[in-house]
Protein backbone atom coordinates (compact mmCIF):
# COMPACT_ATOMS: atom_id res chain seq x y z
CA UNK A 1 0.00 0.00 0.00
CA UNK A 2 2.83 2.42 0.76
CA UNK A 3 4.37 1.87 -2.67
CA UNK A 4 1.00 2.73 -4.27
CA UNK A 5 0.79 5.89 -2.17
CA UNK A 6 4.36 6.83 -3.13
CA UNK A 7 3.55 6.31 -6.81
CA UNK A 8 0.44 8.49 -6.60
CA UNK A 9 2.33 11.23 -4.76
CA UNK A 10 5.14 11.09 -7.34
CA UNK A 11 2.64 11.46 -10.21
CA UNK A 12 0.95 14.41 -8.47
CA UNK A 13 4.33 16.03 -7.80
CA UNK A 14 5.47 15.62 -11.42
CA UNK A 15 2.15 16.97 -12.73
CA UNK A 16 2.39 20.01 -10.44
CA UNK A 17 6.00 20.67 -11.49
CA UNK A 18 5.02 20.41 -15.15
CA UNK A 19 2.11 22.80 -14.65
CA UNK A 20 4.33 25.37 -12.93
CA UNK A 21 7.01 25.07 -15.61
CA UNK A 22 4.42 25.42 -18.38
CA UNK A 23 2.95 28.49 -16.72
CA UNK A 24 6.39 30.08 -16.29
CA UNK A 25 7.24 29.54 -19.97
CA UNK A 26 3.85 30.93 -21.05
CA UNK A 27 4.38 34.02 -18.90
CA UNK A 28 7.82 34.59 -20.38
CA UNK A 29 9.75 33.97 -17.17
CA UNK A 30 11.93 31.30 -18.76
CA UNK A 31 13.85 31.30 -21.97
CA UNK A 32 13.37 34.93 -22.88
CA UNK A 33 15.18 38.09 -21.91
CA UNK A 34 13.70 41.48 -22.61
CA UNK A 35 15.32 43.63 -25.27
CA UNK A 36 18.34 45.55 -24.04
CA UNK A 37 16.59 48.82 -24.78
CA UNK A 38 13.70 50.33 -26.68
CA UNK A 39 14.40 53.11 -29.15
CA UNK A 40 11.99 56.00 -29.09
CA UNK A 41 11.58 59.73 -29.32
CA UNK A 42 12.18 61.11 -25.84
CA UNK A 43 12.93 64.65 -27.02
CA UNK A 44 10.05 66.14 -25.02
CA UNK A 45 11.33 64.58 -21.78
CA UNK A 46 14.87 65.77 -22.55
CA UNK A 47 13.59 69.29 -23.33
CA UNK A 48 11.50 69.46 -20.16
CA UNK A 49 14.31 68.27 -17.87
CA UNK A 50 17.19 69.83 -19.77
CA UNK A 51 19.07 66.52 -19.49
CA UNK A 52 19.99 63.79 -21.97
CA UNK A 53 19.84 61.19 -19.20
CA UNK A 54 16.67 60.78 -17.14
CA UNK A 55 16.05 58.30 -14.32
CA UNK A 56 12.46 57.46 -13.41
CA UNK A 57 12.54 55.71 -10.06
CA UNK A 58 11.60 55.82 -6.39
CA UNK A 59 13.45 56.57 -3.18
CA UNK A 60 12.98 53.06 -1.74
CA UNK A 61 13.87 50.98 -4.83
CA UNK A 62 17.19 49.17 -4.45
CA UNK A 63 17.78 48.88 -8.20
CA UNK A 64 17.02 52.61 -8.55
CA UNK A 65 19.75 53.29 -5.97
CA UNK A 66 22.18 51.07 -7.88
CA UNK A 67 21.30 52.91 -11.09
CA UNK A 68 21.96 56.29 -9.41
CA UNK A 69 25.29 55.04 -8.06
CA UNK A 70 26.28 53.67 -11.47
CA UNK A 71 25.53 56.94 -13.25
CA UNK A 72 27.20 59.05 -10.53
CA UNK A 73 30.33 56.85 -10.60
CA UNK A 74 30.65 57.69 -14.30
CA UNK A 75 30.21 61.41 -13.69
CA UNK A 76 26.90 61.53 -15.57
CA UNK A 77 24.62 64.49 -14.94
CA UNK A 78 21.05 63.25 -14.99
CA UNK A 79 17.50 64.17 -14.03
CA UNK A 80 16.49 62.00 -11.07
CA UNK A 81 12.68 61.89 -11.00
CA UNK A 82 10.72 60.11 -8.27
CA UNK A 83 7.51 58.73 -9.77
CA UNK A 84 5.85 58.77 -6.34
CA UNK A 85 6.62 62.45 -5.80
CA UNK A 86 6.23 63.83 -9.32
CA UNK A 87 2.93 63.54 -11.18
CA UNK A 88 4.74 64.31 -14.44
CA UNK A 89 7.28 61.51 -13.86
CA UNK A 90 4.48 59.05 -13.07
CA UNK A 91 2.65 60.07 -16.27
CA UNK A 92 5.84 59.52 -18.28
CA UNK A 93 6.34 56.10 -16.69
CA UNK A 94 2.78 55.08 -17.56
CA UNK A 95 3.05 56.49 -21.09
CA UNK A 96 6.20 54.41 -21.60
CA UNK A 97 4.19 51.32 -20.67
CA UNK A 98 6.43 50.39 -17.79
CA UNK A 99 5.04 48.68 -14.72
CA UNK A 100 8.21 49.03 -12.68
CA UNK A 101 11.26 51.10 -11.94
CA UNK A 102 13.96 52.01 -12.67
CA UNK A 103 13.46 53.25 -16.21
CA UNK A 104 16.37 55.19 -17.66
CA UNK A 105 16.12 57.35 -20.76
CA UNK A 106 19.50 57.91 -22.37
CA UNK A 107 19.24 59.83 -25.61
CA UNK A 108 16.74 57.89 -27.70
CA UNK A 109 17.07 54.69 -25.66
CA UNK A 110 14.72 53.51 -22.91
CA UNK A 111 16.34 51.00 -20.53
CA UNK A 112 14.19 49.13 -18.04
CA UNK A 113 15.74 47.78 -14.88
CA UNK A 114 19.31 47.98 -13.63
CA UNK A 115 21.34 47.09 -16.73
CA UNK A 116 24.81 48.64 -16.28
CA UNK A 117 26.25 47.26 -19.52
CA UNK A 118 23.31 48.57 -21.54
CA UNK A 119 23.52 51.97 -19.82
CA UNK A 120 27.25 52.19 -20.56
CA UNK A 121 26.65 51.42 -24.25
CA UNK A 122 23.89 54.04 -24.43
CA UNK A 123 26.12 56.61 -22.72
CA UNK A 124 28.92 55.86 -25.18
CA UNK A 125 26.50 56.33 -28.08
CA UNK A 126 25.52 59.74 -26.64
CA UNK A 127 29.04 61.09 -26.70
CA UNK A 128 29.99 62.76 -29.95
CA UNK A 129 32.81 60.96 -31.73
CA UNK A 130 36.23 62.45 -31.18
CA UNK A 131 37.39 64.54 -34.10
CA UNK A 132 39.77 62.73 -36.37
CA UNK A 133 43.34 63.89 -36.10
CA UNK A 134 44.34 65.83 -39.12
CA UNK A 135 47.82 66.09 -40.43
CA UNK A 136 49.16 69.48 -41.30
CA UNK A 137 51.41 69.41 -44.30
CA UNK A 138 54.11 72.01 -44.56
CA UNK A 139 56.40 72.63 -47.46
Amino acid sequence: MTSTLKSVLMIVLLAAAGAVLGWAVAQGYLGTRPAAYVEGDYASQRAETGQSVILLGTAWCGFCSKTREHLQARGVTFADLDVEQSEQADEWLQALGSEGVPVVLIGDRQIRGFRPDVMDAALAALEPPAPAASAVLTQ
